[in-house]
């Protein structure tokens, strides 16, 4: 039904509308600090199975709209279906994608790079900020949040790599909110992935903070 409603919308909504909404959103979402990263790159949002893009120029510290694409070398562009989109109602949600291939970046490696490093610098609380009124403009519900309370969570709750995942995003968004928590749940998560890189990382790096 999201993907009713969304689809909807974006046929009904000008483009014009759709524009502003869109620079808005990304001007809001990139801050100054990782902006100076997009220097001069184009960035080109497609949603495959619509057969639907917007196509952007950031120049000193904005981002405004691109009308020809063809000839800019320096454009990256972020494709996927519309759902693949509508389930990144988180920042880590939008980079397993991207990281998996859900989401496809294409163009120059420097400035694929570039982009990146911006959608890293991203804040967790702007992203799932702009989600939420992203869902109120549409009137429509946000994907169902995941079974795992991560308040009353054990080792014994896990049963599948997507739980493991969940509970290492939630322990990565929750490190600027709750450190204790974050630890707890890195914790587990290092249970049922000794080895992952990042997640000895953040246990390490938790673990000094904590002491």
């Amino acid at each position: 039904m999201r993907n009713i409603i969304v689809s909807a919308g974006l046929k009904i909504l000008p483009s014009k509308l759709q524009y502003n909404a869109l620079i808005k959103a990304l001007n809001f979402l990139f801050s100054s600090n990782n902006q100076l990263t997009l220097s001069d790159i184009s960035l080109v949002l497609r949603i495959d199975d619509l057969d639907k893009q917007w196509a952007f120029r950031h120049s000193n510290n904005v981002f405004t709209p691109l009308i020809e694409i063809s000839d800019s070398i320096s454009a990256v562009s972020l494709s996927a279906d519309l759902n693949i989109f509508l389930t990144s109602v988180s920042k880590f949600d939008l980079i397993r994608h991207i990281e998996k291939g859900d989401i496809k970046l294409s163009g120059n490696n420097s400035n694929i790079n570039k982009v990146n490093e911006a959608i890293r610098g991203i804040s967790h609380q702007d992203f799932e900020r702009l989600i939420e009124q992203f869902y109120q403009v549409f009137r429509a519900n946000r994907p169902d949040s995941p079974r795992l309370d991560v308040n009353q969570l054990s080792a014994s709750d896990i049963k599948n790599d997507s739980d493991l995942e969940y509970i290492r995003d939630e322990a990565l968004r929750l490190e600027t909110i709750n450190l204790s928590a974050a630890h707890k749940l890195m914790c587990i998560a290092k249970q049922f992935r000794p080895d992952g890189p990042l997640i000895n990382q953040k246990v390490e790096e938790y673990s000094a903070k904590l002491s």
